[in-house]
């Protein structure tokens, strides 16, 4: 899959960061730490993680999913539940 601006639009339509914006999406960077074991590349791990999501995929538009090997794009649902409004009223 492509990375593209309507994509990145339902995968994540706004910034994790107030200091971001898709005009200046400064939030997006990051860095994978390999660990070695006699110089054979035995793991990865995320050594600093994009800081907003949507800054990340911002800086990839254009990008293949199927090449990068090292990252797996998963869609997030955020659920916001609200209470509902109650009046308790006073028995007479």
């Amino acid at each position: 899959m492509i990375i593209t601006q309507e994509i990145i639009d339902i995968l994540t339509p706004k910034h994790d960061r107030t200091s971001c914006s898709d005009e200046d999406p400064c939030n997006g960077g990051y860095e994978i730490e390999d660990r070695l074991f006699q110089g054979i590349v035995i793991e990865r791990n995320w050594k600093y993680r994009p800081r907003c999501n949507r800054c990340f995929l911002l800086d990839h538009i254009g990008y293949d999913t199927n090449c990068m090997k090292d990252i797996e794009i998963v869609p997030e649902i955020e659920l916001v539940l609200k209470q509902p409004k109650v009046t308790v009223a006073e028995e007479k």
